[in-house]
């Protein structure tokens, strides 16, 4: 969650009143009082001139308002200091609040998977290959037998398991937004396809349970370079 920051005081304005943008990244308010404090310098001239002579004066100001347009359209707004500060409350409270229900599922859904590994059910399929494909072994990578049709009816039924499982994390990531909404997008469209397909291989015999394993985690490690860069 990206944090709500309030910087400071007004810039050449009241002490009480402070800059305001929610979601607002650190460093976002230095970058844009700078830019606002070059867009908003006018150049003062005035001339007086007497009987003994004459002075001139020649500087640089900066024009309040034109800052605080240039500050507003930045996203910014100048609000009272207690009252910004009750709304960067409000809303920390309330990203704890979603926070907190995103853990819980999240934590629900893999205790469910944890569950799928454990099935007797898919016993025969977990027999030769690992609950996680970070784990698998080198004996698992080694096994040169193919799928047994008992093996077969397990990788279906797990199949089912694992698809109903990787959906609610799905949903999940994208209700959430952000970087796991992108994650759950590079899910859909890279790690489900290729998995689908080893599985598939594996069950029509092309390849063997070794084979199977030496695909399965290579497409893990792919999948987990990929979201690293998102």
């Amino acid at each position: 969650m990206k944090k709500i920051v309030l910087i400071g005081c007004s810039f050449a304005l009241t002490a009480c009143m402070s800059w305001y943008k929610p979601g607002a990244r650190p460093g976002e308010f230095e970058q844009a009082k700078y830019q606002c404090l070059q867009e908003s310098q006018q150049r003062v001239g005035a001339a007086q001139v007497n009987a003994w002579g004459g002075t001139a004066v020649n500087t640089v100001q900066t024009n309040d308002m034109l800052f605080g347009n240039c500050m507003n359209a930045k996203g910014w707004s100048l609000q009272n200091t207690q009252a910004a500060q009750a709304q960067i409350q409000q809303q920390q409270a309330s990203q704890s609040a979603v926070q907190s229900q995103f853990k819980s599922e999240s934590d629900k859904i893999s205790e469910q998977g944890r569950a799928n590994c454990a099935n007797p059910e898919f016993k025969p399929y977990y027999a030769k290959t690992a609950c996680l494909a970070q784990d698998i072994t080198f004996e698992q990578l080694a096994d040169a037998s193919k799928i047994t049709p008992a093996q077969k009816a397990a990788l279906v039924k797990q199949r089912a398991a694992i698809a109903e499982n990787q959906k609610a994390r799905i949903d999940l990531n994208r209700r959430a937004g952000g970087k796991a909404a992108k994650i759950a997008d590079a899910t859909t469209t890279s790690l489900i396809p290729q998995n689908d397909q080893n599985n598939l291989d594996l069950y029509n015999g092309k390849i063997t349970w070794g084979q199977y394993n030496q695909r399965r985690k290579d497409i893990y490690l792919q999948f987990m370079e990929k979201i690293k860069s998102l």
